[in-house]
């Protein structure tokens, strides 16, 4: 699993997006959503946020966003923060780097006796371009959900992965993207399943099939 995706940040979002271009190298955006995973708010609230990006240079883009607002079940005082951010440099003799950052809490928590409840990550990947149709991949995660309320338990998650990123020429328009990808997860805690019980470590072996035209 992707950490970051499943627990860090929000999968999908409802509402409005506006973005405005300064120049070729700046722009801000300000969203104004129903909520985390939701279409229907839980709550008389919403959560809004900017985004920054910006590409200084050719090989450098820089990308910041910040959103807040109330998630609790007919609560608008307790609000969520997320700050997300990633940088890309490169690519360097064809190797590009890229780093996430993401930091969020919640205000008074139910579950958690009322405290606040924080979690945070970092990502990494490097992706090196073999030649124009294969570019390997390898992505390293660490998350950590210290008081357990994004993954349901106190734990530090590490993921490591590894993926091919494969071209394949199917007509003169059209390139197929193959993702074969081998991922290995572990935590702190007894977390991953394993039959009727749970461990703190698996491996998997996904595959991903992305179409991409060439006009």
């Amino acid at each position: 699993m992707r950490s970051f995706y499943t627990y860090a940040i929000p999968f999908q979002d409802t509402g409005v997006r506006l973005n405005y271009a300064w120049s070729d190298t700046l722009y801000t955006e300000l969203y104004i959503v129903q909520g985390w995973n939701v279409t229907s708010d839980n709550n008389s609230g919403k959560s809004w946020g900017p985004s920054v990006g910006w590409t200084p240079t050719p090989w450098l883009s820089i990308v910041a966003n910040y959103l807040e607002g109330p998630e609790q079940n007919n609560n608008t005082a307790n609000r969520r923060k997320l700050f997300d951010m990633q940088l890309t440099a490169g690519p360097f003799n064809r190797l590009t780097f890229m780093l996430n950052y993401d930091r969020a809490r919640e205000a008074r928590v139910p579950p958690a006796n009322g405290n606040d409840a924080r979690w945070y990550g970092t990502t990494l990947y490097a992706r090196y371009k073999i030649n124009d149709t294969f570019e390997p991949t390898v992505r390293i995660e660490d998350y950590r959900d210290p008081d357990g309320f994004t993954t349901g338990l106190a734990q530090t998650m590490q993921g490591y992965t590894l993926t091919w990123n494969t071209k394949v020429a199917v007509a003169p328009t059209t390139l197929i993207m193959l993702r074969p990808e081998v991922r290995y997860d572990r935590s702190t805690a007894d977390f991953f399943t394993n039959g009727n019980r749970f461990r703190s470590g698996r491996s998997q072996l996904t595959y991903g099939i992305g179409a991409t035209l060439i006009f």
